[in-house]
Formats: structure tokens, sequence, C-alpha cells
């Protein structure tokens, strides 16, 4: 439709505004406080007012002010802080309001057109709507010079105004010095306090009057009196012009160019009330009362900053304009100024101390003074504050765009594209950046001035320029940019702008040497400033921060090395100088201090020779430079050497060293530290005594070399001068530098003292007395101490006058002064004499093999020869000191320690002391090795195993009790060792042995393998002998390997009684695996298989670590039963016993192998029955049992066919068990023998009986197979398809007669007997029932033969089942339990009739039962075949027969199909149960939601195999007694079992093996919780594990008899296998109790989730085949 169609009659209809919600959402976009304010003053500025007066008036006031009562005079001091204000009144004396402005007053959104005025939106006096709703605004119009007035109010949502004229009246300020053209009256919504505290207020007036153009005076009134006045006073404008440097003034865009700079001094001064000064409160009303200080005094402070302000020409195009003009609704200015405020260094320290209040000061002028630490805090004004902040430290006010709510400034629009209004302000912001420029160039110029101006008379420069280098540090850090926030565009525009506006790369700095370009000077760094005195640098106070962006653009770098290189190569550097540098340098990065500046640094630096002065300060000369390239060597420490000393001339002066830390340092540079040697090298070199004076010669002046000997002296001991000895002596002697009485003489010259020649020349020291050292190192420097030996050799020695200890007195007297030579001479003389050894020692010396101790001279021997004369020493027969009984021997006296070192012996060599304990002389050998235990300590490291291994020297004792020396490696430290055979040390030197048998090689106990051999070779021949040796044994299991294990389980090492001998006493001995520990389980056990009694405890313990086994398994006893039939069929004395034992293995099929179960039917070792005689009617008469091969025995599943061939045919005995036994191995079932046929005569007729039978059949079959669902397979075919016609027909004959055919191997026999009921299915699949009518009806027989027909097989009790249900009455069935109500009703017959005959269901024909009537003959469920491979999953689904009971549910498969839940959201909910479940959280639940499965049958409660209960939820539990704790898991045992503790002894080693093989494994498969599996101990063989409470209880027992064998062979696999299933079975019943349909799948969904990780725990590594080989072809399946 055209638009003129749709307006064509129509009247135009305006849009509604909801002006109050319009105005609401305006307003919310303002920010910040004082918003009214803000408006108000901006409008009066605009309009030229000067003053403007604010009052805040309480209803109180107004009322006193209206009565006609009023006086006129005030009240007393208003209460600023609790008053609540009705009304605010602003009024000013600015230009008044026009028509065209009271026009644009009523309009919203139309702004001031006049392009020099702030406003642009119109809407700035409509923030008094967020204090008011009727606001008054009355104003004198300039034209007619009348009052107009104009009032706002609200009906519903629009705004109306009322617009008159009013009557003239002049209005006055209260001070009376102006008039008051414009008022506007905002009385409150509702009673409000002030707006803010008042100090926040005059902040806010002060901070507006910055950028002011006319407004200068500003009042505020409460209730009449004046609590806060704020003025402004402007100075001398000033004229900048254009900065130097060629500044580019016309900017980017183009539009703007700077035509000129003022600068203007302001002083703006704020007046508050004094009770405002401090806290503002009434308490402070309080005090300055009571200091009689008037609070209504006005108290005054100020603020004194600098305005630059940037004169700029705009010049705009067309289309600019155009867009400008459409977005702000007035035209661009043609001119417009960009001002930026400025304070001083002097005014800021001024302002920061300023009249002693400093607190309320900065509170009222905290939004003019921005803290130069305060990064970025100040403000961009448009005519106020907006909450964009510049970058740095200075206001700047410009006619920027703002935002609608004017707290920002528009930059991009939302789509980050750019606008005319952000070019416009982009502009604007590089006319900032320019202008900042010029302020700075314009401050540093004045800096420059100042800087060369001449100094005055009596001024310090140094002061001056400091003072100049603080200004521009202050400079520098109000004008350093940083981040502007909200948008961090502004400074980065502003910043550019900054450094690109000057054509010049030049950039002024104040430098420490005057103002330099900033590319000249350098950063301020500390670790120069000591040093660095010639290069340009910033003052220290500028900081790596003010200059991130003069640096990111190339000025001010850091210190390079090059500009340090360069000023140590211009001239020397002082002392103090020269320790800053070298500390520089100590603190650079390792990588910095590289070879080649090092080299750069070493031959740049050049330093004043300096020393200290007679006041021991530091003083240096001009005269004499020293490059630090000629330094090789320092003092360290500092005082190591006398300062007074001289020192060589490549050493660093040792005052140097005391500010430095030389160790680290010096090594850096190349240096070493001066040693004595190299200092005493200087002082006896051939230019140093040369040159020296008389005073400082070291020949010469004997006070001198006193002070040179005395240093080395204090020194001598000192760790490094100890290695320097032999060095200083050689520097030393050859020079004449030993003070004596006889002058100076060299070191060998010269004696310390001498009492036997006094004319020798002796060391004589004239400064006193002498450090403690100066002895010791005089001789080492080869002074004599004493006479030489040689002397005192000729007259003493020689004459053999002397005893040993005489001698050796004297030695030690003098033995300072023995040189080396002589000590060596006195070790290789004899002069020694040997102690005479007495008959006793002869004696044992005769035990020795080895030969005695050779003499060079029969009276005189060395000190090595001999040992120490002690008592210990002479036990052990060895060559004795003579040692003086005048004089005592004392092993720790000089005299003794000066022998030690000529080399007498303190005890013998340890081949010398093994022998001596190897001899054969007891006491000898006892002593030796007592001795040799003693002193172990000292003898161990010089032990050495294979040299002294054919030694024969360790006491021992064999196993007879006689003692006897071994060698290490045939003795062990155990005494139970002894039990098997071995020797054990003697018991008198257990301990030591024991504390050194690591080193000696000693073993505790003999090895696993050693003991093996020994026992293979030497069995025990007595029972208490063995019960010893195998006691002894288990305390080693530990220590024995599976193989060891298995390889003692085959050897014959027990001994027991031969009862086929003749003789009783007769011990043969026997392996384990052939015998058994426990008690027979029946009585003629014991005379088939050998039993052993005696052996308890740790014996026992042993046995079973080994292999033994309580009593025969069934695989053993099968074969015993096949080695002999008849004999075992004898020894248990009968039938009856004879069958027991074949349920017990029916019981324990498990157990039995595949090679086994094929050995089991080719042997005649099975009962079978036979009739012995007939009765008539079929009737067995009697019957005998005779052994026979299975195949040759029928399982009676027909008793009526049985009965007919009794006499040829042997049955299984009728148990279940001992029937799945037989049919496992080959039985044939009777029925599958028998053929049978119906013969009838007459016709087939639909009679009423046939009509009752069908109803009947039909009718009460859902009864037989609710109950035999529940405990067998599922039938062949189901009620619905029987209820179909063509299915199903029952049908009347005259004589009915049932042949029967025997067709078993070679034998045929035909029986014929007459029947009521016969049952048969055609060929088509149709099921017919034939009723005799000659005869009555026998319901059994119709129930025997429909049971024919819908099962594959049963038994006779089904045909009974079904009979007693077909001819049970309704009431009678009732009472038996049946749910009859239910399954019976017409309806539900009707109903299932009519689904079969929709569904068109037929029976399958004939051909499918006969491919599926012969039953395969299969082993027992559970009992895998071992000749066929299983196929995958085989295994899981034995199990699942064998733990499951069959449910009469349908699959939960079909189930899951069928639901309306989806199937992610069914796999998600059953694995959130199966996570619960391994967790045992929460209860079991139905899971009805989830698998949509019929309620279980809760009369069966365990999964059944012929009787053997796997698993169990019944209270099994309650028959346990919790016996303690094995790896974490409690063990209970049966009540039954009186002595837990044995069991649990006897058990540990199986106990560990299922605990840490097969448990362990599978619950980190599965993450159970250890605290939720336990372990049960119970002889009851059916149980293998059940569930109770989400507990898991395993049957240690059923794991013992049935998998440990192989874990302890180390094939846990089929373990694995069996328990693996096992957990996933009982985890199960963590959610569903029952045994059923839905217990099934979940067990199934457990299984194939963790059945990856299974294999991986299962599967053996890659080309390894023993697992596989050894469990089967179940583990490869797997």
């Amino acid at each position: 439709m055209h638009r003129t169609e749709l307006w064509e009659g129509k009247a135009n209809e305006p849009i509604k505004i909801n002006q109050r919600a319009l105005i609401d959402k305006v307003l919310a976009r303002y920010s910040g406080e004082f918003i009214v304010f803000r408006e108000l003053l901006q409008n009066a500025d605009d309009g030229n007012a000067k003053h403007v007066k604010i009052h805040f008036k309480t209803k109180k006031y107004m009322a006193r002010n209206e009565s006609k009562e009023a006086t006129g005079q005030l009240e007393g001091q208003p209460e600023l802080d609790t008053r609540e204000v009705s009304q605010w009144t602003i009024q000013d004396d600015g230009k008044g309001f026009e028509e065209v402005d009271r026009d644009r007053l009523k309009s919203i959104a139309d702004g001031n057109p006049n392009e020099q005025k702030i406003g642009a939106f119109g809407v700035g006096f409509y923030s008094v709507f967020s204090i008011t709703d009727e606001p008054v605004v009355t104003s004198v119009d300039p034209k007619d010079g009348k009052r107009h007035g104009m009032a706002f109010n609200w009906v519903q949502d629009q705004l109306f105004v009322c617009c008159g004229t009013l009557p003239s009246r002049a209005s006055k300020s209260t001070s009376g010095n102006y008039m008051a053209r414009t008022k506007i009256k905002m009385i409150l919504r509702k009673l409000a306090p002030l707006p803010s505290h008042p100090t926040e207020i005059t902040r806010f007036l002060g901070t507006s009057l910055a950028f002011a153009n006319h407004l200068h005076d500003i009042s505020v009134y409460l209730d009449g009196h004046c609590f806060a006045h704020v003025t402004k006073e402007n100075g001398v404008q000033k004229e900048l012009g254009h900065p130097g440097g060629g500044l580019q003034s016309v900017f980017p865009e183009r539009m703007m160019t700077v035509t000129g700079i003022k600068s203007t001094d302001v002083y703006i001064k704020a007046s508050v009330m004094r009770s405002l000064c401090k806290t503002g409160t009434r308490e402070a009303l309080v005090r300055s009362l009571e200091t009689s200080q008037d609070p209504k005094e006005m108290v005054a402070f100020s603020i004194r900053f600098t305005v630059f302000a940037a004169s700029i020409g705009v010049q705009v195009d067309g289309r600019m304009t155009e867009e400008l003009e459409r977005a702000t609704k007035k035209k661009p200015p043609t001119h417009s100024t960009y001002q930026l405020l400025y304070m001083g260094k002097a005014e800021y320290d001024m302002d920061s101390n300023d009249q002693g209040t400093t607190s309320t000061h900065w509170n009222i002028f905290q939004g003019l003074r921005v803290g130069l630490d305060s990064a970025g805090a100040a403000r961009i004004f448009i005519g106020h504050a907006t909450t964009q902040t510049t970058g740095i430290c200075g206001h700047a006010a410009a006619r920027f765009i703002p935002t609608v709510e004017r707290a920002l400034i528009e930059l991009v629009d939302e789509t980050h594209h750019e606008t005319v209004v952000s070019r416009w302000n982009k502009e604007l912001l590089f006319v900032g950046g320019y202008l900042t420029w010029a302020v700075y160039e314009y401050l540093i110029d004045n800096i420059k001035t100042d800087w060369e101006t001449p100094p005055e008379a009596n001024s310090d420069v140094k002061i001056r320029h400091a003072k100049l280098r603080q200004e521009f540090v202050h400079i520098l850090r109000f004008f350093t940019f940083h981040p502007s926030t909200p948008s961090p565009a502004v400074s980065s525009l502003a910043e550019d702008a900054f450094f690109s506006c000057a054509s010049s790369s030049y950039f002024a700095v104040v430098s420490t040497i005057g103002i330099k370009d900033a590319r000249e000077v350098r950063l301020y760094d500390s670790a120069l400033a000591g040093f660095i005195r010639e290069r340009p640098t910033l003052s220290m106070d500028v900081t790596e921060a003010m200059t991130t962006s003069l640096r990111a653009r190339g000025f001010v770098p850091k210190f390079s090395f090059a500009d340090v290189v360069q000023e140590l190569e211009s001239r020397p550097l002082t002392p103090s100088e020269l320790m800053e540098c070298l500390n520089w340098w100590k603190n650079l990065d390792a990588g910095t201090r590289d070879h080649s500046r090092r080299k750069q640094l070493l031959s740049a630096v050049k330093f004043y020779a300096f020393s200290l002065n007679a006041q021991g300060k530091q003083t240096h000369t001009a005269d004499t430079v020293i490059l630090l390239e000629s330094i090789r060597t320092f003092v360290d420490p500092p005082n190591n050497f006398p300062l007074d000393l001289p020192l060589p001339p490549h050493t660093l002066p040792a005052i140097a060293g005391q500010s430095l830390n030389l160790s680290a340092l010096g090594p850096d540079l190349g240096w070493s530290a001066l040693t004595v040697v190299e200092w005493v090298e200087n002082l006896t070199s051939k230019s140093t005594l040369g040159s020296a004076s008389a005073e400082s010669n070291l020949m010469t002046c004997e006070l001198f070399a006193t002070q040179i000997l005395w240093f080395i002296a204090q020194v001598w001991n000192s760790p490094t001068v100890v290695e320097q000895h032999h060095k200083i002596a050689n520097k030393l002697k050859e020079v004449p530098c030993i003070p004596t009485q006889s002058g100076m003489k060299r070191p060998e010259e010269a004696y310390l003292q001498t009492s036997i020649f006094p004319d020798l020349p002796v060391v004589y020291l004239p400064k006193g007395e002498a450090p403690p050292s100066m002895n010791g190192m005089l001789l080492a420097l080869g002074v004599r101490q004493g006479v030489e030996l040689q002397l005192v050799w000729d007259r003493m020695v020689n004459t053999r006058c002397w005893s040993n200890s005489q001698l050796v007195q004297y030695l030690v007297q003098n033995k300072h002064a023995l040189t080396l030579a002589e000590r060596q001479r006195l070790k290789e003389a004899p002069v020694f004499v040997q102690e005479e050894p007495n008959g006793e020692r002869a004696q044992r010396s005769s035990f020795l093999k080895m030969a005695p101790i050779s003499m060079q001279d029969p009276e005189h021997v060395t000190a090595s020869q001999l040992y120490e004369p002690t008592e210990t020493l002479r036990q052990l027969d060895l060559p004795i000191l003579d040692w003086s009984t005048n004089s005592k021997w004392q092993t720790n006296s000089d005299e003794a320690n000066l022998l030690f070192e000529l080399g007498l012996n303190r005890r013998p060599g340890i081949h010398d002391l093994l022998e001596r304990a190897a001899c054969s002389y007891p006491a000898l050998s006892k002593v030796a090795f007592r001795y040799f235990m003693n002193n172990f300590l000292s003898y161990a490291p010089l032990y050495e195993a294979t040299r002294f291994s054919k030694i024969s020297f360790v006491p021992s004792i064999r196993p007879d009790g006689s003692p006897c020396l071994a060698k290490p490696s045939e003795v062990f430290i155990d005494s139970d060792s002894s039990i098997v055979g071995f020797l054990v040390v003697n018991p008198s030197f257990r301990p030591e042995l024991l504390a050194h048998s690591n080193e000696l090689q000693l073993k505790g106990q003999p090895p696993i393998e050693a003991i093996i051999a020994r026992l293979l070779s030497r069995p025990p021949n007595d029972h208490e002998n063995a019960k010893q040796i195998f006691s002894y044994l288990d305390k080693r299991k530990d220590d024995f390997t599976p193989a060891e294990f298995t390889q003692l389980r085959g050897a014959r090492i027990i001994p027991v009684r031969d009862h086929s001998d003749a003789s009783e006493g007769t011990v043969c001995l026997k392996a384990v695996h052939e015998c058994y520990a426990g008690k027979p389980r029946v009585e003629f056990h014991s005379r088939l298989f050998t039993f052993i009694s005696g052996f308890d405890g740790a014996a026992k313990a042993f046995l079973r670590a080994c292999g033994i086994k309580e009593e025969p398994t069934v695989p053993e006893i099968i074969q015993k039963i096949i080695s002999n039939p008849q004999k075992f069929y004898e020894s248990a004395g009968g039938t009856d016993e004879y069958l027991a034992e074949l349920q017990n293995i029916a019981r324990e099929w498990v157990q039995v192998e595949g090679f086994l179960q094929e050995e089991m039917k080719r042997s005649p070792m099975f009962l079978g029955r036979q009739a012995v005689g007939t009765l008539p009617h079929g009737i067995s008469q009697d019957s005998r049992y005779i052994l026979l091969h299975p195949e040759k025995i029928v399982i009676i599943d027909d008793e009526h066919a049985y009965g007919l061939f009794s006499d040829c045919l042997h049955g299984a005995p009728q148990e279940t068990i001992i029937e799945e036994l037989y049919f496992a191995l080959g039985s044939p079932r009777l029925g599958t023998l028998i053929r049978e046929k119906p013969e009838f005569q007459g016709k087939m007729l639909e009679s009423s009986m046939a009509k009752r039978t069908h109803t009947l059949i039909l009718e009460r079959l859902p009864l037989f197979l609710r109950k035999y669902r529940s405990v067998h397979q599922q039938p062949l075919i189901t009620i619905e398809e029987l209820s179909q016609d063509c299915n199903f027909l029952v049908k009347t004959v005259a004589k009915l007669q049932l042949v029967k055919v025997l067709d078993s191997q070679d034998l045929e026999v035909e029986r014929k007997s007459e029947a009521s009921a016969a049952g048969f299915r055609e060929k088509g699949g149709l099921i017919q029932l034939l009723l005799a009518r000659n005869i009555p009806l026998d319901m059994y027989e119709v129930a025997h033969s429909m049971c024919k027909v819908i099962f594959y097989r049963h038994r006779a009790s089904d045909s009974s089942l079904l009979a007693g249900i077909l001819s049970a009455d309704i009431d009678a069935l009732k009472r038996r339990g049946y749910n009859v109500d239910a399954l019976l009703s017409p309806q539900k017959i009707l109903q299932r009739a009519s689904r079969a005959a929709n569904a068109g269901t037929r029976l399958p024909g004939a051909g499918y039962f006969a491919r599926n009537s012969s039953e395969p003959r299969v082993p027992l469920p559970g009992v895998p075949a071992k000749k066929s491979p299983i196929q995958p999953l085989s295994f899981l689904r034995k199990f699942k027969r064998s733990h499951s009971q069959p449910s009469s549910s349908p699959s939960p498969l079909g189930l899951l199909n069928s639901a309306s839940i989806t199937h992610p959201q069914r796999m998600r909910l059953i694995d959130d149960s199966i996570d619960a479940a391994l967790k045992c959280e929460g209860g079991r639940v139905p899971l009805s939601s989830t698998l949509l499965s019929q309620s279980p049958h809760l009369g069966t409660t365990q999964g059944s195999l012929g009787g053997a209960v796997y698993c169990g939820t019944d209270n099994r539990h309650e028959g346990f007694t919790p016996s303690g704790e094995v790896n974490g898991y409690q063990f209970h045992v049966e009540r039954s079992l009186r002595n837990s503790a044995q069991l649990i002894t006897e058990k540990k080693d199986p106990l560990h093996r299922f605990t840490t093989r097969v448990i362990n494994p599978l619950r980190e498969i599965y993450e159970l919780p250890i605290t939720h599996i336990q372990i049960i101990y119970t002889a009851d063989t059916r149980l293998m594990a059940f569930n109770r409470n989400q507990n898991i209880f395993l049957n240690l027992y059923y794991y013992e008899i049935s998998h440990d064998e192989k874990v302890m062979r180390g094939t846990p696999n089929t373990a694995l296998i069996s328990w693996y299933f096992t957990f996933a079975h009982e985890i199960a019943h963590n959610l569903v109790e029952e045994h059923n349909a839905d217990h099934e799948y979940i067990f199934s969904h457990i299984c194939g989730r963790f059945f990856p990780a299974f294999t991986n725990l299962i599967t053996p590594p890659e080309g390894t085949q023993a697992d596989i080989d050894a469990e089967g072809p179940i583990v490869a399946q797997i």
C-alpha cells in the first residue's frame, strides 16, 4: 500500500513522550557529585555573571522570615551537620533571561546556539529535577527590564510551566554589593541535609572558578549564615607569543591554528567558618567556644597558580561545519582557547605548608592541587571538571565536545569509527600537546636564564644550581605523561603531539652541568655518581618512570660502558673516586664484566698515589699517577700488613682495601692477594736492598730487621702463611737478617739457645717480648735450636751406657732442635733394645705359622721393629720395646709420642693379627680375635674380604655344639642356622660380629638356595628334626621365591611312617604335594591319602607356604578314584559314602580341569542303578548299583518311560546335582533315547470334554509358567501363541495308546501302554492334545503331555506341578498363594487372545523343533570347556548364568528400546548409578525409571548352581566374628571356628596373596573404597561372595581351594578373571538386591565398562606365551 493511500483522509497523530521518564533517563546518565551546582553555575558563567549566591533554607527559617513578627535577627551558630534543608536557592547577577532564553528553557534538548557558550544539548537546566519537582525561575529581562517568572509543575508524567510577569523589585545580596538578576528556587522533594560536607562544597566551588570566564565570586549560606565564600582574582596577563624551536602551530586536521599564548597568575581565596577548619562537627564548635574563638569567624585559605592559554583560530570547511552543527546544534566557533593550569615548585611547596592548617587547606583545594605522585589525576574541564584525566599533573580546559552527561569527551562512536566530533576533540588534544610543549620550553628558558646569570656577591653558585635542578625535577614530574582514564587515548594523543610539534629533535633538559640536549644527557645512576664528574647527568631525583617516554624516543639514555671509559680516560681519579669506581665494577652483572671490558677498565683508570699522613688521614699527591693496569696484588685483609712498612709497587695501597671487599673484587680484576712470600721477596730483592736507606735496610738495621721478623712471627701460624714457610725460609736463608749477640747473621749461623756451648751466636731481639710463635718461626728459617745430633751421638750413644728410656728422654728435651735429616737418621738407626720373652710367650710362638721377626743386630734394632710395651701386646707374642722398670711407660707421654714418630708400632698389622687369631693355640687365638674385635674401627679400613677369605679366624660352633674356627664365608650369625646344618658364630663373640657383619661380610643367615640344597641332600630323618627345620624355615619363608616353593613342593622332605610295611617303625619320605595337613573329611580318606599330624604352628605354616593342602582337593580325589574306582568304592564302605563323594565332586565342579573331565569320561567310576526284578505294571522290585562309564548310564527325566525300560537300563541317581554331573560327562537323558508316538482308535472329535480341557489349559497355564519361569528356562511358546485356534487344538478319540521305543547304542526295545491323554506336534507346527474317551482323564498325563510340547526338557516334578494346578479349584489355588485374580480374569484372557490373533502369531514348524530337540552335551554352567576354544565374552555369559537367577522379567534391552526415556539419558543415569555403587553411596534402587523392568521375584534371593550358592544376600554376615585386619582389609571368621588368631597365622600367606595379587588390582580397576571390602573364612565351599549393606564379603577358603595354587605359581589370570566378574556381580547388588533381569543388566554394564582396563591387567607382555599356556584358552580369548 502506498503511503499516500494510508494517509488519505486521516489526521496525523503526535507521538507521545513520557517526559518524566525521559528526564529521569537523561539525569541517570549524569555522573559525579554537585550536578545541579555544576549546570547552574555554568549557565551563570555563560550569562556573564560575576557573583553567585547559593542559599540552603530550612522550613523553620522560611517560616520565621514569612512571619509578621520577624525581627530580622539571625539565630546563633547554624547546625551544619544535622539540619535538614527544605529549599535551595541560587541567584546570580548575570544577564537575565530574554524571551528566546525563556523559550529554550521550556524546550528539552534545545541548546544555546551561541558557539561561544558551553551549553550545547539543552538539558543542563533540567538537572534541577534530580532534587525538585516544582522549580521556580525568576529573571530580569535585559531588554524590557521586567521580572519574568516561570513555575514548573507535573501533571501525571507531563511537565508544564506557568509563565508570567512579576512586580519589579531590587534583590541585593546580604553583603549588598551586587544586584541579583536571576534566581532559581528549588523546593526539595523531601527534607535532606546539605548535599555534602561544607568543606566538600567549598572544594567544588573553588575548582569551578578555576577556568570560569566571568564568574569570580561565590558565596554559600545556610539559613542566612554565610559558611563559605570563594573568590577568584586574576593577575596581570602576559603575552608569550609563539615559542621558539620552530613549533608547528597548524595541526593534522588543519582546522585549528595557534595564534598566540598568554599566561595569567590566578589567586583563589576560600573563606570558611572556623568550626569547619577541623572536623566540622559539634564537638569542634564546643572546643572553639571553650578557647574563646568565634566558631562563625571566617578563616581564609588561598592558592596561587598560573594558567597558560593558547589562542586558537578555527577554520573548518562547509561539510565539517554542517556535521558539527548537526551534532551540537550550534556552529563551530571561529576562535577558541585551550588553557593549561600550572603550579610552580615554589607555589607548590608554599601551598603544601600553608598557615599550618594543612588538612583543611588540602581538602578545600584538593580539586585544583594535584599531587605530583598522583599520576594522571588532573582533569579536563569543559566549563567544569569532567571525569576524563589529562595524563599530566595539570588541569586543562578547552571547548571539547562532551558526551551528553558532560562526564567524558567523545573520541570514537560505538562502532569505533571516527566521527566529526572525535576529529574535533582530537584536534584540540593536539593543541593541548602543543601548549604543553610551549609551556615546558618557556619554563626551561627561565631556568636557563637564571643558570647563566652571573652570580651575585657572596652567593653560592652550587646552591643556586641545585635549586634550579630541583625546579626542573618539579617541571619534569609535572609534565610526565601517564595513561589517562577512563580513555587512555587522551594522554596518548596529547603526548604524541607534545613530541611531534617541534620541527627539530632538540629537547632541553637541566643536567648537572647546565641546560643540554636530552640526547647528550645521561640518566642518573647512583652507582656512577661517585666518580662521574664531567658527563652531563640528570638530577638524582629524576626517576626512570619520569623518563620512560623520553628514553623511548632516544632521549636521556642510560650510561653505557663506553661513557664510563671515556670519563675515566679523561682524568686521574682521586682516592675516593677510585673506590667508587671499583665498587661500581664489582656490582656489575657477571655477564657484563667480561675479559674485554675488564681490559678496557684497567687500561683507562689512572689514579693519584695516596697514603696515610701522620694524623691517619688519607692524602694523595698530584705528582704521582699510577696506572691501574700496573697493579697485580692487593692486601687482603686490609690490616694483614703493617701500614708503616713498605709494600711492593705492584700492590694496591692497603688503605684502599679498608673500604673495598677486595677478596672478591681483586680476582675479578686479575689481581691476587699479596702473600708474605711476595712481601719478603720485595724486601730481600737487590733493588730494594740497594736503594733502601740505612733505617729501612734489612741487612744493616737491627730495629728494622726486628720489625720484619716480628711481623712474620705474628702471621707465621696463619693458614695462608703455613703453606709458604718453605718459600719464606728460602728467601731469607742467604740474607744476614737475624740479630744476634755477635751481629747480623744468616739463619743457619744463629742459635736460639745452647747450654753446652755458650760461645755460639744466640739470637737477640731488641724490641722486647717476642710473639709466642717467634721461636718456631726462627727455627723454620734455619736458626738452630741446640747442638747438632752428631755431637751428641758421638758422646752418648756409641758408649752404650744409656738405656732406651734415658736416650728417649734426652731426645724429647731436644726434640725441637732435631733437623729433618737427624729425625730420619733416628728412624733408620738400630739403637733400641728388645724385651726378653718369658717361657709362656715362647711356647705360644711355636704355634704361629709365620716366621719370627728377623733382627739385623741381635742386640739393637730400629723402633719400627718393636711394639709398644703394653700387657695386651705382650699376650699377642710380639717383639716389645725394652723399657726400664724405673720409668713407667705412659702412652700419651712425650717420650711415647717421639717413639711413635720414629716408627714404634702401636698395634700389629691386620695380617699378622688374623694369623694369630687363626692359629691352633686356643689361648692365643682367642686373645688375638678379641683384640681384633676391640680395635675393629682401626682395622676396618684395612680389612679386605677377598684378601683374608682363606683364613679361618672366626670363632664358630658346629651343629653338634663343638667349637671351631671358620672362614667368614662358612659361618652365619643367626644361631638357628645350625638347625639346617650350618656353622654359626661363637655366642661369646656374636654381639661384636653382628655389629661388624657388613665390614667382615658375615651373613646373618644362609641363603635359601644353600638351605634347599642342604635340605635335599640331607632331608630330616625323623618327625622332631623335620619339625625344627620346618619351624626355622617358616621364619625365612618371606625370602623364598615362588619357584623355590614349587621346588620344595615336589621334594621328598617329610618323614612319615610307612603303614604298608610290616614294621610300624619304618619311616619314608614324602613330597609336600603328596601329604595333607588337616583332618580327613571322611574317615576312609585316611586310608587312601597321607595325612600328617604333629606339625603345628610355624612348621605347619611353612608347609602351607610350600603348598601343602588341608585335605585332598576334588581333582586329587578324582584322580584317586580313576586310578582304581573299585578300590575307592570298597574303601568308602558302600554306595552311600561313594555317592557322597560324587556329590562333593559335583559341588566343586569348578575346580575340575578339562583334561581331568576327559579322563572321567573314560573311567568306569560312576554309579548306575539297575532294577532287579519287576512287578506288574512296570514297578521295580529292587535295584543295585554298579560302577560304569558315564555314557552307559542314563538320566531319568521320564519316570514312566523308565518304568517301562528299567530292566534294560542303568539309571543315574535321581539327585539334581548328580544328574547335572552325569550329563556334563556324557550321560544321555532318557527322554532323548525314547521315541514316542500315539496310536488311537476312532475319530478325533471336538467334544465338550475337549473344549473344557482346552479352556482349562489356557486358563491355568499362566500360573504354571509364572512359577516355572522363576526357577527354570523360558518356554518355547507363549500363552498368546497357544490361544490361537490354529496353533493349539484339543480333541477326543475312542481309545489311546502310547508306543515308546528305546534306542540306545545297540539296544532297541519297544513297549506300549494305554493312556488317557497324549500330545504331539504336527509338521505345520500345530500342537494337538488327544484325550481318550474310554478311560477317565488323568490330569497328570495331560500335564506331562503339555510339558513335553512347550519345553525342550522338563522334570517329573514339573508335570506334577502343572497337574496340581489343573486339578485344583480356584479357592485351593488362592490358598496356595497363586495370584489367581490377576492372571485368570476373563478380560485378560480375552485381551491376550485378541493380541495374539491380531499379531497373526504362528508356531514354529516341526523342522525347528527337530533341529532343537536334542540338547548339546555341555559342561556344568559356569565351568569352561577346556578342549574347545571359547568365544570372547563366553565366560561372561556363563558367569551370568551361574550367578544370576533367571527372571520372569522381559529382557532389559527390549524394555529400554520401548521406554520413553532417550538412550543417552538412560545411559547417563545408569553410569551415574554405577558411579554411586562404586563409591558405595546410597541405598539399592530398583532403577525402574531407567530399566523399566518388572518387579523381581522376591522369593529367590540367591543364585544357585545345583545347590552351590555363589552369591548370597541373606544374613550370612551374622555368622562371622571380626578377627583383625590384614593389609588394610577387615577379616572375619566363621563363629564355629574358635581359634581365629591361629587361623590368621596359618592363613597368612594365602591371605597375603589373595589381598595383594587379586583383590588390590581389581579394587584399583573398580576404584572401590577399601573400607567396603571384607574378607571372610568359611569352609562352606558353596559360598564365594555376598553383599550386605554395600559391603562386599569375599570367601578366602573358596579362593584357597580354587585359585591359590596357580597364584602361588605366578599365574594369577584364572583367579583374576573369576574374581573380576564376582566383583561386578556384587557391585551390581549395591543397586539391585535381587537376582533378576535388572541385576543382570547392571552386572553386564559394569563388566563392559571396565573390561578394557581388565584386559590390560591380564594381557601378558608381547611375545610371552607363558601365561597363556598356563591359564588355558580362557585367558587367550578374554
